[in-house]
C-alpha cells in the first residue's frame, strides 16, 4: 500500500514539474490597435494637427501622458513578451510607452515611418531576454488604386531552438463599402507571396497579427486560412480569434451598435513539427477597458470620443496569444 502511494505521489510530482516547464516555455504576444496614439508635438510630415494642443481636442501634454499611462497600465497587467501595435504615430510615442512598461530596459523597438496619409504606423516591441532578433523587415505596399497603406512589419526571432516569423498588419479600412474588399485582398496576397518567397529555410512558426478590418468569414482572411502553403499548416482552431459563443463581449471591436472581430492572430506551423501547436487566443476584456453607452451596452472605453477627450484606452480591445513552442 505504501509503495502504491509512493508511485502515485511520484507521478503527480513528475506531472507538476512537467507543467512548470511548460509554463516557463510559454510566450505571450499581445496585439492592440491603440487608436490614434499621437504625440502632441506637431510633425510636419504627418497629418496630425487634430492631435495637438491648439486643436478642438485640446490634446495637451497632460492628455498625452494619460494616454501613455492607460496603455502601459493594461499592458503591464498581462506582462507580454512581445507587443504588436497599430495606429502609432512615431518612434517617440513608442519610447515613451516603453519607459512605463515593466522590464522597460529589456524591450527593443522595431518601427519605421510608413507613407500612410494619416501618419499612423504598425510597430513591435519585444523582450531581448526572451527572444533573439535574427532580422526585421518593413514591407511597403502601394495598392492598385494608387494609394499607399500602412507598412507590414516583420521580425524573425529565435526562442531557444525555435524560429518565429512574426508579422503585424493594419489592413486598408472599409471606407468605400464593398469595393474596399479588393484592397484588403491585395494585402493578403502580398503576405502570401512574401511568406512563400522566403520559406527556405522554413521557420517553425509564422504568426500574422493585426487589425484586418475583416472578420474570419471575409475573403481576405479566407485567402490566408485556405491557401495551400508549401511548408506550413494553419493551426486550427487556434487560428481563430475566439471560440465562437453568443457572448458578444468576446469580440474586440464595436462600431455602429455592432460587435465585430477585426483583430486576429493567424498561426502557421511548420509541417515538419512532430507535435501539435499548443496555443490559447482570446480578447482581453477587463472591466477597466469597457464603458457603458446610451443603451447601457458595455463597449470599448475610448480615449477620444467624437470631439472630446474622455480618457479611456482605444476603440479596439487588445487580443492575447499564449503559445508553447
Amino acid at each position: 500500500m505504501r509503495f502504491l502511494k509512493f508511485v502515485i505521489l511520484l507521478i503527480v510530482y513528475i506531472l507538476f514539474l512537467s507543467n512548470c516547464g511548460r509554463t516557463r516555455d510559454q510566450v505571450k504576444f499581445v496585439f492592440w490597435n491603440v487608436e490614434n496614439y499621437f504625440h502632441p508635438a506637431h510633425d510636419r510630415i504627418n497629418n496630425d494637427l487634430e492631435y495637438t494642443p491648439r486643436s478642438y481636442l485640446k490634446y495637451t501634454a497632460k492628455a498625452y501622458s494619460l494616454k501613455c499611462e492607460n496603455l502601459a497600465m493594461l499592458l503591464n497587467s498581462k506582462t507580454p513578451h512581445l507587443i504588436a501595435l497599430a495606429e502609432i504615430e512615431n518612434k517617440q510615442v513608442l519610447q515613451d510607452l516603453r519607459s512605463m512598461l515593466y522590464f522597460s530596459n529589456d524591450f527593443e523597438i522595431i518601427h519605421k515611418d510608413s507613407p500612410d496619409k494619416r501618419g499612423i504606423d504598425c510597430a513591435i516591441l519585444f523582450r531581448k531576454s526572451i527572444f533573439t532578433l535574427l532580422d526585421s523587415n518593413f514591407y511597403h505596399i502601394t495598392l492598385k488604386n494608387g494609394r499607399p497603406t500602412r507598412d507590414i512589419v516583420e521580425v524573425i526571432l529565435k526562442r531557444r531552438h525555435h524560429t518565429i516569423k512574426f508579422f503585424v498588419v493594419h489592413y486598408p479600412s472599409r471606407y468605400g463599402g464593398a469595393e474596399s474588399a479588393g484592397s484588403r485582398n491585395e494585402v493578403s496576397r502580398f503576405l502570401i507571396d512574401t511568406i512563400e518567397a522566403n520559406a527556405s529555410p522554413a521557420s517553425d512558426y509564422v504568426i500574422i497579427s493585426g487589425d484586418f478590418n475583416d472578420e474570419l468569414q471575409d475573403s481576405s482572411i479566407q485567402l490566408l486560412l485556405n491557401h495551400d502553403w508549401k511548408n506550413y499548416i494553419v493551426s486550427k482552431p487556434e487560428a481563430t480569434l475566439i471560440e465562437k459563443t453568443s457572448n458578444k463581449k468576446n469580440h474586440s471591436y464595436y462600431y455602429k451598435n455592432k460587435w465585430m472581430d477585426y483583430d486576429h492572430f493567424i498561426i502557421l506551423s511548420n509541417n515538419s513539427l512532430k507535435y501539435r501547436t499548443k496555443a490559447k487566443i482570446g480578447v482581453i476584456k477587463k472591466n477597466i477597458l469597457l464603458n457603458s453607452d446610451s443603451q447601457n451596452e458595455k463597449i470599448p472605453f475610448r480615449f477620444f470620443n467624437k470631439r472630446k477627450i474622455q480618457g479611456g484606452f482605444s476603440d479596439h480591445l487588445p487580443i492575447l496569444l499564449e503559445l508553447i513552442p
